[in-house]
């Protein structure tokens, strides 16, 4: 009976203890709580280096002022991180998350397992995108593969972390679609492991890696002739690179420009930022509001201009119709897209 007395009054204290926190006003909450960001990728990726530009801005414009930590938490493609955050962190607006741009989609497309994918794109709560992306398909420059053409006949290797990233979904793609012979080696944990292997000789090509990521990083590898870009694998051609087509300019027909219009959306929301289901709405909207603000900082898009990190944002309640929007796909460009990006048995 003791037993039972003590679990009661613990139970009666968790309870109180909830009702009070959810009580408190936002400002209230994030005095007494710091905001940790898991990323999904290892430090010194793409989606790193956007997160902790992102963590240095947005304490400032949450209520409350909470500091903010960023931790990373690589594993299938930035599915461990978004699992994590779906099912595992707590709801209470003190847990955000950076992943893939493309997992928001990844059950429609069946681009992993179901069995892994245990968040639904539709109860995430999104903060915002800092980012729409312009991905890429390019070589290093020493295999003399300098034409999008040369892939249907020499087989080049390129890496990526785990099938639902885009190294493997738009490798997957281009052979399906296009007939090339990408070969993808699996467990590169980050962009940046990818980079230090094409420099080593390791690896032919980056097939999925972002235009922002590359100028972040290596800002001299385009204008120096270390890399040729062979084709844009987005829907429109970035200023930067005028003369590249972009893969849909090579589509065959309508439907297949719709397949391809699909698998390539996600860029549009290229670094999201989501928080789990179910948190209090007031903490929500001030999350998303924060977001909004930090993108119009000056000393942020200061720091951005000097990482040549391009900065075009996206709110939540846009990238969250953006999602429910890409799932009303017409049944005929869903299965071509559904073919071209399968994942292995």
């Amino acid at each position: 009976m003791k037993h039972r007395s003590t679990l009661l009054k613990t139970a009666a204290l968790l309870i109180a203890t909830s009702v009070t926190a959810n009580a408190q006003s936002p400002a209230e909450f994030y005095a007494a709580h710091n905001i940790s960001i898991i990323v999904g990728y290892t430090p010194g990726s793409g989606y790193d280096l956007y997160a902790r530009l992102l963590a240095r801005h947005y304490g400032k414009y949450i209520p409350g002022q909470p500091r903010i930590i960023v931790q990373n938490m690589p594993g299938g493609g930035s599915l461990t991180a978004a699992n994590h955050v779906a099912q595992a962190a707590p709801r209470d607006g003190t847990v955000l998350g950076v992943i893939n741009r493309s997992l928001p989609i990844a059950a429609l497309l069946q681009t992993a397992d179901p069995k892994t994918i245990r968040y639904d794109a539709f109860t995430l709560n999104y903060i915002g995108s800092m980012s729409e992306e312009t991905t890429l398909a390019f070589t290093w420059a020493k295999t003399g593969v300098t034409k999008f053409e040369q892939l249907r006949d020499r087989q080049i290797t390129t890496g990526t972390q785990g099938v639902a990233s885009d190294g493997f979904v738009l490798s997957s793609m281009l052979n399906s679609m296009f007939g090339t012979k990408i070969k993808v080696i699996l467990g590169y944990t980050g962009t940046d492991k990818v980079y230090f292997a094409m420099e080593k000789g390791e690896l032919d090509s980056y097939v999925g890696g972002t235009l922002g990521s590359l100028m972040a990083s290596h800002p001299d590898w385009i204008k120096e002739g270390k890399v040729n870009v062979l084709v844009q694998l987005s829907s429109r051609r970035s200023q930067m690179l005028p003369d590249v087509p972009t893969i849909i300019e090579l589509a065959e027909n309508e439907t297949q420009r719709a397949a391809l219009g699909l698998v390539l959306a996600p860029q549009r929301m290229g670094r999201p930022v989501i928080a789990p289901p179910s948190l209090p709405a007031d903490r929500l909207s001030a999350l998303q509001k924060a977001f909004d603000e930090t993108m119009k900082d000056g000393t942020m898009l200061g720091e951005a201009e000097r990482m040549k990190a391009e900065i075009s944002p996206m709110t939540g309640p846009e990238m969250r119709d953006f999602v429910r929007k890409l799932h009303e796909v017409q049944p005929d460009a869903l299965a071509i897209a559904r073919h071209a990006v399968k994942a292995p048995e």
